[in-house]
């Protein structure tokens, strides 16, 4: 029974460990893609050009069903 405890935390251990280290692997993530962002706006600003158009979401199907011309 003392065996299995044992397994049980070196379990539970390592998965607290490789838990931290995919979050923090999306936090340096997140950082760097930040960062790279920032660059390419800045490249486009010295390049002067425009930023580009962002994408808006428009509901391709009314409440009612069927499609609309909203």
């Amino acid at each position: 029974m003392e065996e299995i405890q044992k397994s049980l935390q070196l379990y539970k251990e390592q998965v607290k460990f490789y838990s931290d280290f995919v979050i923090n692997l999306a936090k340096d993530y997140n950082e760097l893609f930040d960062k790279y962002m920032e660059l390419q706006k800045d490249i486009r600003e010295l390049k002067g050009e425009k930023p580009p158009v962002k994408a808006v979401m428009v509901p391709m199907f009314s409440k009612k069903g069927g499609l609309t011309n909203e």
